[in-house]
């Protein structure tokens, strides 16, 4: 079946060459529908033109960003159109756009082909519909990739929108703004709610009246939509502005920096590196509160601090803590002593995201009221793997906190952020006031018959 010529923009088109090798390049492709009319025709063989007054009218368009798409091609058939109506259009800013007039009816098929610059079709896609005078509802029309696995969504409407402009420059730390337009068939504007969104928050931001913020250096999609339309805008982040976040240190006095230490700037958050360093960018502009995974008893220091950030550029929160290492005390696993608890485990053998581990201790005459029991201590350590909490004194210690009455069992709760670096983890309980401990594996360990101490049998910290 042979395929009609169609005039567009004043020039004849015939549809590009399909038979060259798929193109390998994939790409987003966001439909966004402005007024621009591109008339139907008829061709030699004897296709019905639609007269005036018959046709009816659906705008078709795409926006293709700085994707190297050179031009779309749309052919129409069906039973009653005994040659395919064809429409080229031509990609100008981006965007390809133009006016179907089509003759009512039933089962229109409506094939889509995108090409590149040396004619490939690089997306094809299809569906039929029923097409009927006056207003027909939105449909959408996926084009699946011949290499690749990125579809193209295209939109045929009776209501455009558009935004403008369709690519923009903005610095971190600074705005611009969008605008968007619906409009009719016949160009009218029309009024109607436009939603906003990016979608990559980190290096650009929007708002509900499309006010771009640029965040960090780097590419983002910011999509306007109404309903089944969207339209989209490429939003481009240079660093001239600076970037706009928090920055700092976190050490422990005495001992130089702290590694792996999670630290949130309201919403945000980022990691200390080997130097202690730690850098939160898309902070927005305004107070915000900074603070550290909390460490006390452990650490002394402050946890919280209060800063102002401004756009552009970053404000600084430092955190300096006296940290007291070792296990203060003595060991009583295996020793039969009363004070070595009768069973006790660390119950939560691996971690791997930020969250509470548990420790458990079973002790008769003490733990089975419900309740935490006035007469046991818990602590978490925390030190480096294959190494002995009960004797290096580089593992670090925190007060747990009760969680819950399991059986006859007393569970005691403590949460673990430590990022970007393995450590392991042991609970230990007191029940003499913290003059010896019971140091607990995860297999079990006490005073009961078997029950011993192993340091191969720690839990693990593992948070990417």
């Amino acid at each position: 079946m042979s395929r009609e010529t169609c005039r567009v923009n004043g020039s004849d088109r015939r549809p590009p060459s399909a038979s060259s090798a798929p193109a390998a390049a994939v790409f987003r492709l966001a439909m966004l529908v402005v007024g621009a009319a591109l008339a139907g025709c008829a061709g030699d063989g004897g296709s019905v033109a639609p007269g005036p007054g018959q046709d009816a009218r659906l705008v078709l368009s795409a926006s293709v960003g700085d994707e190297p798409i050179d031009r779309l091609a749309v052919t129409v058939t069906a039973d009653d159109i005994p040659v395919p109506l064809v429409f080229n259009l031509d990609i100008a800013d981006g965007v390809a756009l133009g006016t179907l007039r089509l003759p009512p009816g039933s089962a229109r098929t409506i094939l889509v082909e995108a090409f590149d610059v040396a004619g490939t079709v690089t997306h094809d896609g299809s569906m039929t519909i029923d097409v009927q005078r006056g207003q027909n509802p939105p449909v959408r029309i996926a084009l699946l990739p011949r290499a690749g696995d990125t579809p193209i969504e295209v939109t045929l409407a009776e209501v455009t929108l558009s935004v403008s402009p369709t690519a923009v420059t903005v610095p971190a730390g600074g705005t611009v703004a969008l605008a968007a337009q619906l409009l009719d068939v016949d160009g009218q504007p029309v009024q109607g709610t436009v939603g906003w969104g990016s979608d990559n928050p980190a290096i650009a931001t929007v708002d509900a009246n499309g006010v771009v913020s640029g965040i960090t250096p780097g590419t983002a999609h910011v999509v306007a939509s109404h309903g089944v339309l969207a339209a989209i805008a490429t939003v481009t982040v240079t660093g001239d502005g600076g970037l706009t976040g928090v920055e700092g240190v976190v050490s422990w006095l005495g001992n130089g920096p702290l590694e792996g230490i999670t630290v949130f700037a309201g919403s945000e958050s980022g990691q200390t590196d080997a130097n202690g360093y730690y850098l939160i960018p898309g902070v927005a502009p305004g107070p915000v509160e900074v603070s550290t995974f909390a460490m006390p008893a452990f650490c002394a220091g402050v946890d919280v601090q209060q800063v102002t950030v401004t756009a552009g550029s970053l404000a600084t929160a430092n955190f300096s803590y006296q940290c007291t290492p070792g296990t203060n005390g003595v060991s009583n696993n295996e020793t039969d002593l009363a004070a070595e608890a009768d069973f006790c485990s660390t119950h939560t053998p691996v971690l791997t995201a930020p969250g509470f581990v548990y420790g458990r201790i079973l002790e008769a005459g003490t733990t089975e009221a419900a309740g935490p029991s006035p007469n046991v201590r818990a602590e978490l350590l925390v030190g480096f793997p294959g190494t002995d909490p009960r004797t290096d004194v580089d593992w670090f210690r925190f007060p747990a906190d009760f969680n819950a009455q399991v059986g006859n069992e007393d569970e005691y709760r403590f949460g673990l952020a430590f990022a970007g670096v393995t450590l392991s983890y042991a609970f230990r309980f007191s029940v003499d006031g913290g003059a010896t401990w019971t140091f607990c594996d995860t297999d079990g360990s006490g005073s009961g018959a078997g029950l011993t101490f192993d340091p191969l049998l720690t839990g693990t910290s593992d948070i990417p």
